[in-house]
């Protein structure tokens, strides 16, 4: 029987055994080496994909506002045209009666005065107030019922969200919906990285925690294709499919090792790995193991006792070691620079920005060329994040980001000073583009990355809930008072403020953040101790600044190339 009939014919962990078992050949034993690592690797993408769908969801809620705030902002513009009452279109209506009517030619999403752009940003901004609330609903319930159970009720406020955006006929309605889809977000921003970290090897965590970005920029782009062909309603009525889609799939996976183990239920953690791994029973003994091994520091806290521990336990745990302090100040510093270049304020108004910025392109189409770039450009970075690195990542996206953004900020000034632009009218789109692009390179998707990696797992949870909580109330204040940013200093000002700080995080990326590139959880706790690794000369040699993983050792990872393998036999 030949290698591909085996491999047809037999489930993989079968297929493996039998060719390690009856085989001399060395090419069937290649075979089997390369069957057994696709079968081990092949679930772990698929859980990955599957749990991240909950991201693409939560980027349609991102894109709606884009695509859906000119339809509602449309019947304005015409009352306003129609009272002579309109100033610019970053300015505030308010000298439009709250009753003016649009022209009967105007497509009017709901019935009533029209939406007001103070109404629109607060229908854009309410939604970070309540992702807010729902990052530590959904780390509560993560650590009580499991990643998988939070992560399935996360998918309930989506489907509610988009059914109030159906049947909506007044805007209140329109609040409610965003409040929902808020609580929402704060599912996918909060489980779906702690899943991916805990169900991924250690040479595939950064490629599968970039996932998430990926996804939710996909979702963004989705929205922005769709809604620039389809109605207000019949956008909502598409991106209501994708919840109940992502909870059928997920309930064929698992829950994670993780959380399984620290609630006692040790064969079922048995299972769920053995299923990750692909039937790998080896790997499951040494990975299960270390994992044991990891989660002993959070046992006397209430982690190991098959009970949940407090929230002031773990937050106790969570200020209680130099390690974690640091590694959430690195995070929360991260996601500050990261929500103040001004991403979700530009996402949100793209359209508008286009307009402003006099671009010579029909913006909903440049909105689209700008959603597709940055999917590139984040899809680039989770292919490259394991081989460069986080740190050079962040680096190149923030000083990329920076000149994108001074380029920009100088388009609106010579506008602002009445300067013919018209030659340079593909200058705008440019700039957008390359910042999308260089964004989704790195700062977007390696903070959610390292929230998923620096911390200890027995507080993952509360840890990965603060820090996004607080880039959610970052993210409020920079959408609901960019209008007012550009209306006091200029769209010109806004642009060079969201400049200054892209440079202050490549400038951080250098000096502050550690490099988590394929290292094991203990190895990155004891840098951010401030020790490193020295594979020369011994455990912890050299004092406390020194910490050397040995064979035999929990956290040691053997060399993978056989000069590398050699060499460590030799100093033993």
């Amino acid at each position: 029987m030949t290698t591909s009939s085996l491999r047809a014919s037999l489930p993989e962990a079968t297929a493996v055994t039998l060719l390690r078992r009856y085989s001399t050949d060395p090419q069937l034993d290649e075979a089997a080496e390369k069957l057994s690592n696709c079968a081990r690797t092949f679930k772990q993408y698929l859980a990955a994909i599957v749990v991240n769908m909950l991201g693409f969801v939560f980027g349609t809620t991102l894109g709606w506002p884009a695509m859906a705030g000119p339809q509602l902002i449309a019947a304005l513009d015409s009352a306003a045209n129609k009272t002579e009452n309109a100033t610019d279109a970053f300015g505030n209506w308010t000298d439009l009666d709250a009753n003016a009517t649009a022209a009967p030619d105007v497509y009017r999403p709901l019935p009533g005065p029209p939406v007001t752009l103070e109404a629109m940003s607060w229908i854009v901004a309410v939604l970070c107030i309540s992702c807010v609330v729902g990052t530590f609903i959904f780390g509560w319930l993560a650590d009580v019922l499991g990643r998988k159970k939070a992560a399935l009720i996360g998918a309930v406020p989506y489907v509610v969200s988009w059914l109030c955006v159906i049947f909506a006929d007044e805007v209140a309605w329109l609040f409610i919906a965003r409040v929902l889809a808020g609580l929402g977000g704060g599912s996918s921003l909060v489980v779906c990285p702690l899943y991916v970290g805990e169900t991924s090897e250690d040479s595939l965590r950064g490629m599968l925690g970039s996932l998430f970005s990926v996804m939710l920029t996909a979702g963004i782009l989705f929205s922005f294709v769709v809604g620039s062909f389809a109605s207000f309603r019949a956008l909502a009525i598409v991106c209501l499919t994708l919840p109940c889609i992502f909870f059928v799939a997920f309930l064929w996976m698992p829950d994670t090792p993780v959380f399984l183990l620290s609630r006692g239920k040790v064969p079922l953690a048995v299972r769920s790995l053995t299923w990750l791994r692909g039937g790998r029973v080896d790997l499951v003994d040494d990975e299960l193991a270390k994992l044991v091994a990891n989660m002993k520091d959070g046992a006397e806290d209430g982690g190991g006792s098959g009970q949940a521990p407090s929230q002031l336990a773990l937050l106790r745990q969570l200020v209680a070691t130099r390690a974690a302090r640091r590694a959430l100040f690195i995070v929360m510093f991260l996601f500050t620079v990261q929500q103040w270049c001004g991403i979700n304020a530009i996402l949100s108004f793209t359209v508008q920005i286009f307009r402003e910025a006099g671009s010579t392109m029909e913006p909903n189409s440049a909105t689209i060329i700008v959603g597709v770039l940055q999917l590139v450009g984040v899809c680039s970075a989770s292919l490259v994040v394991d081989r460069l690195g986080r740190r050079i990542l962040l680096v190149v996206s923030y000083v990329s980001m920076c000149s994108c953004l001074l380029i920009l900020g100088g388009v609106f000034y010579m506008k602002a000073t009445d300067q013919d632009i018209s030659s340079i009218g593909w200058l705008p789109v440019l700039c957008l583009s390359m910042y999308s692009v260089t964004y989704a390179l790195g700062a977007g998707p390696v903070p959610f990355i390292l929230v998923s990696e620096l911390f200890p797992s027995s507080v993952r949870s509360l840890a990965t809930s603060i820090s996004i909580s607080f880039c959610s109330i970052l993210a409020f204040i920079v959408t609901k008072f960019f209008e007012d940013i550009c209306h006091n200093i200029g769209q010109f000002g806004a642009m060079w403020v969201f400049a200054g700080c892209s440079l202050a995080g490549a400038l951080f990326a250098w000096f502050g953040v550690i490099e988590t590139k394929g290292k094991p959880l203990a190895v990155i706790l004891h840098e951010l101790e401030g020790r490193r690794p020295d594979p020369r000369t011994g455990p912890f040699a050299g004092g406390t600044k020194t910490f050397n993983p040995a064979p035999g050792d929990i956290y040691y990872s053997p060399p993978d190339r056989a000069e590398d393998r050699e060499e460590a036999e030799a100093t033993m």
